[in-house]
């Protein structure tokens, strides 16, 4: 079973309902789901019970994303974090999926005191029950279908799903508990703790991200951290300009998305952008290379299927080519506009990823599916960000403006309009003097 992608639940207004449709054809297909039972088996020889200390809160993590992803540059650090608390003992449960450097870190850091559990195994239900969980979180619902499909099972007394870069709400109903939320995605809301239509588990608000100064961004780079731009022959922006053959002058618009961020409303911007800014050169396929792809066909199909969706497929290319050409090629001048265009046609090294972000005037934030990790990247090298917030609060589109309201940096960046949206990101591309102030206040924010 294939999940619905960002682009289609968003553009119907909201993810909820499809995502509840979704798991009911779950429970329809398999209804003893419903009543499964959490019940510890006798297997004294488990290690996950010969670890066991009863003093201890037992915490399973959940994922099939714990290499160069989105869902680990989220919530590595999280993971990080309960591997090291003496009152936690943690559980990593996760299918087989490319090993990258950021794979490395991971298991590094939760070596000698994690449990780790492979779900490709015919006995890893088992396990985890056997493991007598106090907790669940699932870190990827509903980007994997695997880990969608093993969420409806009560294999724990709680069981809570992480924000993501997809959703806010996993629409598995009585099973999945709550849905933990930055509290500052949802300011302004009357109730946003109530449980109403847009979630089918119980909100729960934490105060900021599981992002930390003391451990950096989980990247593909070495030691498996984000890449140094230093070391990348883009870090001179002459460079930089000639190998995508812009012009001198030019003000440089990056979009660091997948073809799934990149909605037709998306589109609109673009064009106002480069109708406003006779310099304008917007570059798309802006994405970092995981030097672990070579190895997936001893691993599951899902983790082929995994570059699919990330990475940028010539098929989906051409079709996303053809539609925003028609849109922004259209009336009168607008072939001019095409031709200030780019499309990279493959991912890019970590160190050459993070060198085009740091060289670019302004990074785009897609809308209304956000895309946060690459916006958090963008501002830790000192670049701004536009973002304009989506009235779905559970895509990722509002967590780069919470980021920026977390970091008190919302002065200058976050549009609450198209307009505004387009205004601002030609303003820092154009005002030296605007450009500068801004980057000043991004840097103070990161380092307080």
């Amino acid at each position: 079973i294939s999940l619905p992608g960002g682009g289609l639940p968003l553009e119907l207004g909201g993810a909820k309902d499809l995502y509840s449709y979704v798991s009911q054809m779950f429970f329809n297909v398999c209804p003893e789901l419903r009543t499964a039972k959490i019940n510890a088996l006798d297997n004294k020889n488990d290690p996950a019970k010969m670890t066991r200390s009863p003093r201890k809160v037992r915490i399973g993590v959940v994922s099939a994303k714990l290499h160069n992803h989105e869902t680990l540059k989220n919530h590595g650090q999280l993971i990080e974090h309960l591997a090291s608390a003496p009152e936690i003992q943690l559980f990593v449960a996760s299918y087989p999926t490319m090993k990258d450097h950021a794979t490395s870190r991971i298991m590094r850091e939760i070596q000698g005191t994690t449990t780790v559990i492979n779900l490709q195994t015919s006995n890893s239900v088992e396990r985890l029950l056997d493991a007598s969980l106090d907790v669940i979180l699932y870190l990827d619902l509903p980007v994997d279908a695997r880990t969608y499909g093993l969420a409806h099972q009560r294999l724990a007394p709680v069981q809570a799903a992480m924000y993501g870069h997809h959703t806010y709400s996993s629409g598995i109903e009585d099973v999945v508990d709550y849905m933990i939320i930055p509290e500052d995605c949802v300011m302004g809301e009357v109730n946003p703790t109530q449980t109403t239509s847009q979630y089918s588990e119980q909100a729960v608000m934490i105060e900021g991200f599981f992002l930390t100064p003391e451990s950096p961004l989980y990247g593909d780079g070495e030691n498996g951290t984000v890449g140094d731009p230093d070391l990348s022959p883009f870090a001179d922006r002459a460079t930089l300009l000639k190998t995508f053959m812009i012009p001198s002058n030019a003000n440089i618009y990056i979009v660091p998305a997948s073809v799934p961020h990149l909605s037709p409303s998306f589109d609109s911007a673009v064009k106002e952008i480069l109708r406003a800014d006779a310099d304008a050169f917007v570059i798309f396929g802006v994405r970092e290379l995981s030097l672990g792809s070579e190895g997936l066909q001893p691993f599951h199909w899902h983790a082929k299927d995994d570059l699919m969706q990330h990475s940028f497929p010539p098929v989906w290319v051409e079709k996303l080519k053809l539609r925003m050409k028609k849109k922004i090629a259209g009336g009168k001048r607008g072939g001019g506009l095409w031709r200030r265009v780019r499309f990279l046609s493959s991912s890019l090294l970590s160190d050459d990823y993070v060198a085009v972000l740091k060289g670019a005037d302004v990074i785009l934030d897609t809308f209304p599916f956000g895309n946060f990790l690459p916006s958090v990247t963008g501002l830790m090298l000192g670049t701004p960000v536009v973002t304009l917030s989506s009235e779905q609060r559970k895509a990722s589109g509002r967590l780069t403006k919470a980021f920026y309201t977390h970091a008190n940096m919302t002065r200058c960046c976050s549009a609450n309009s198209l307009d505004e949206y387009v205004e601002l990101a030609v303003g820092l591309a154009k005002d030296n003097k605007f450009r500068e102030e801004v980057v000043g206040g991004i840097r103070k924010g990161v380092e307080e």
